[in-house]
């Protein structure tokens, strides 16, 4: 299956169509439907545990001009593999945004400076923070740096305490050490990484327990801030006219009838404010340099493929679906999905090759374990074991060894 963004108009205007050649009696009992999946999913809605998401703003960018002093009042970019990974809060003013080349940066601003990533140091700096988060809950998650997710039932069960006075004091032993947070509370990772990005950039948000107050706030969150929503899909409901997460349960028909039932159920999820984040089952290999050469393009995205089945194999994995993106330096992007090997240029038009790329990436997911290979002994070993104990026996070689055979076996197979 392949398709691309400039497609979906395409698409959308099709199923517009479709809805309008629908009678009333299907409408509504696409509605009745639709308020019956509602009902299914709010039923199962828990509100048990209490979640924190902590956002550390500009961590990178923080350290740095803290170990530089001659950099103090001067942008700070920090780049790695010719990217901006992070920025000082004086670079952010003139725009700079993670993932952009350092080139663009130094347009945007000539006195920018440039530093490498460091990351030994800020090992060591998060070393620190990471001293505080284990108070509240031993087994915080992170995956990098900035982001990190806390688990803080237990301490406001022990410490009979309000959750509003462990984030307020976990803020400012974050502020202590140098560093500004914002800090998101609900009963949910999604709904606590929705809230710390409202908190942006050192203040905190509480997401209230009860269903109708979290309905309430889900409401005016955008499509395309929910974690887990691609841009894809993101793009999709705009253009059926759903713009917030409120959106989604005006419009039965367009989510019933314009999305597969798993999507159709992520969405819902959503709108209530029940999606749980989990970690993605996929396995990325990424390249990120100018290239202009569509010879030099193909033969990088034949390494990629390589790169990504040594992962596979590391993890033990399969993947069922492959992804390959491609963006150019104007942050357009161009994307096949695809279930075999293919060329690149039988998957991307030549006409792409003209713009100047900056990235390549190629994606496996719905990982599947690889069942495990049927342990093999050699015939040789079986025939010097047998001949060991019955030294005048002579066991055929034409023995088919696709399992492991006990002596009595062999002995009895020979």
């Amino acid at each position: 299956m392949e398709f691309t963004l400039e497609e979906l108009p395409r698409k959308v205007k099709f199923l517009k169509q479709k809805m309008t050649q629908k009678s009333s009696e299907y409408l509504e009992q696409l509605n009745h439907k639709f308020r019956a999946k509602l009902q299914q999913v709010q039923s199962k809605r828990d509100c048990s545990e209490t979640w924190i998401h902590l956002d550390i703003y500009l961590f990178c960018g923080t350290v740095e001009a803290r170990n530089n002093p001659d950099l103090k009042n001067k942008p700070i970019v920090v780049v790695s593999n010719g990217l901006v990974v992070s920025f000082n809060a004086l670079a952010a003013e003139y725009s700079v945004k993670v993932g952009m080349l350092f080139s663009t940066a130094k347009l945007l601003c000539n006195s920018i400076v440039f530093v490498p990533e460091n990351f030994t140091v800020y090992q060591e700096e998060f070393s620190k923070i990471k001293a505080v988060l284990r108070v509240y809950d031993p087994n915080f998650e992170y995956k990098h740096f900035r982001k990190v997710f806390l688990n803080v039932s237990q301490v406001l069960k022990t410490r009979k305490t309000d959750l509003e006075e462990v984030c307020e004091e976990i803020k400012f032993m974050i502020n202590q050490l140098g560093f500004q947070v914002s800090i998101g509370a609900a009963c949910n990772k999604m709904l606590a990484r929705i809230a710390s990005s409202i908190a942006k950039p050192d203040s905190v948000c509480l997401v209230p327990h009860e269903s109708t107050q979290i309905v309430g706030f889900m409401e005016v969150v955008p499509v395309g801030k929910v974690p887990g929503m691609n841009k894809a899909m993101a793009y999709k409901l705009r253009l059926l006219g759903i713009y917030t997460c409120g959106d989604i349960l005006n419009h039965p028909k367009e989510i019933l009838l314009g999305f597969t039932q798993d999507k159709q159920h992520f969405l819902i999820k959503v709108a209530l404010g029940m999606q749980e984040l989990r970690c993605s089952q996929k396995v990325t290999a990424k390249l990120t340099l100018p290239i202009e050469d569509p010879w030099f393009l193909e033969e990088a995205f034949e390494g990629l493929c390589s790169y990504l089945a040594f992962k596979l194999n590391l993890k033990n994995k399969d993947a069922l679906k492959f992804c390959a993106i491609l963006e150019d330096t104007q942050c357009n992007s161009y994307i096949r999905k695809f279930r075999s090997f293919q060329s690149l240029s039988e998957l991307i038009p030549k006409e792409v090759f003209v713009n100047k790329i900056r990235k390549v990436s190629i994606t496996g997911s719905e990982l599947l374990d690889r069942k495990p290979a049927k342990p093999k002994k050699k015939i040789d070993e079986f025939v010097n074991l047998f001949s060991s104990i019955v030294p005048d026996s002579k066991p055929s070689k034409k023995l088919k060894v696709s399992k492991p055979l006990t002596l009595e076996k062999f002995i009895s197979n020979s």
